[in-house]
């Protein structure tokens, strides 16, 4: 996530030496409810080897966002990072390197049995959710999760629906929800998806994780 509003981004990273490199990807991010995607592409430059402090320029890399990496071991290494905005309305999030060979994904490539967590901020209150789902591959899930909410925690809850898969990572979770997926080495399985239902005033990012 890079910049204001962001939700998350895929991005490919290419070192050309040891403090400066090559990005590009795509960024999602919500903006006034609506989910979008953006073409980022650009250079990193580690500005603070000590603290993992990365910042980033370039096309769809507005406002300078910065990230804190996180190490990891694998191909491109680390793995990860935690990212600021920079402007008046910033936010921060997570942004993810994967190979920069380009992904092809299928909907058979998403089955398994996964953590489920949502959170909603809608104009009577808050709600929560943690559950339990499996994903189908064949663009289905069912599974079940506690509620918790304006009227207090409901248990055991039915969560079914579907979901798409287009060969770069990016697809839909049901009819309303942008989704945005990465499978990081050994074969974790990794959904990040915004949510747009209908009633929620601020569209949050939501996960599902692999078990």
């Amino acid at each position: 996530m890079l910049g204001p509003f962001c939700a998350q981004s895929a991005i490919e990273t290419a070192s050309t030496g040891t403090n400066i490199g090559s990005v590009a990807g795509k960024l999602w991010q919500d903006s006034s409810g609506a989910a979008s995607s953006t073409a980022v592409s650009g250079t990193y430059t580690i500005t603070n080897p000590t603290w993992g402090r990365v910042t980033f320029s370039g096309s769809g890399l507005n406002n300078a966002p910065v990230a804190y990496v996180l190490g990891g071991g694998g191909y491109p290494s680390p793995q990860r990072g935690v990212t600021i905005g920079t402007d008046s309305d910033a936010a921060s999030g997570v942004i993810w390197y994967q190979s920069i060979t380009a992904p092809n994904y299928q909907t058979s490539n998403f089955k398994f049995p996964a953590g489920y967590s949502d959170f909603q901020h809608t104009s009577s209150g808050i709600t929560t959710k943690v559950g339990v789902i499996t994903l189908d591959g064949n663009g289905g899930y069912s599974g079940t999760a506690d509620v918790s909410g304006p009227s207090g925690l409901s248990t055991n809850q039915s969560i079914t629906g579907t979901y798409s898969i287009n060969p770069d990572g990016s697809g839909n979770l049901g009819p309303n929800e942008p989704l945005v997926s990465f499978f990081i080495p050994p074969s974790l399985g990794l959904i990040f998806y915004i949510d747009e239902s209908p009633g929620v005033i601020h569209p949050s990012v939501s996960t599902i994780h692999s078990q």
